[in-house]
């Protein structure tokens, strides 16, 4: 396409995709699969290579997974948690902290929160709690997926 001065509009550009999604990706169809060892080394592998700073968005694009995958998660006023095999819902006291702290980020995701995501990213004040958080993210969001795939099956 060009203009009355003959200056040739490049096509738009396609969205450049964060050189981590594949394996992003390839963590959470482990963790679905139930095969923690190989979904916790790519997870380590994204941070070793892209660096600490990519986890954020990795767990973006695992819960917008999750989301895209299960539907859009009715909005609550709080957080509430139920075990993988049913049984009584829980309050976010009632759970363990990386648990609690996971579900807090996936609803500030899931209603478009940037300041309470970016509160809670920066909260972890020790590597061992932002692993925990991590990968209890991980974890909710391949139960959430894995549950939505049952029900599908029927």
């Amino acid at each position: 396409m060009s203009d009355a001065s003959g200056f040739v509009t490049p096509p738009p550009a396609e969205p450049r995709r964060p050189p981590w999604l594949k394996q992003a990706a390839f963590a959470l169809g482990a963790a679905v699969d139930e095969d923690w060892a190989a979904a916790n080394r790519t997870v380590t592998q994204i941070a070793r290579t892209h660096g600490v700073n990519a986890i954020p968005d990795v767990l973006l694009a695992f819960i917008d997974t999750m989301i895209a995958q299960t539907g859009a998660p009715s909005m609550p006023d709080q957080v509430a948690f139920q075990a993988e095999n049913g049984g009584a819902i829980q309050s976010a006291d009632e759970v363990p902290p990386a648990v609690a702290w996971a579900g807090r980020l996936m609803m500030a995701r899931a209603r478009d929160d940037q300041d309470t995501f970016e509160a809670l990213i920066h909260s972890c004040r020790t590597d061992e709690e932002w692993t925990a958080n991590c990968s209890a993210v991980l974890s909710m969001c391949a139960l959430n997926i894995r549950r939505a795939q049952e029900v599908a099956r029927g």
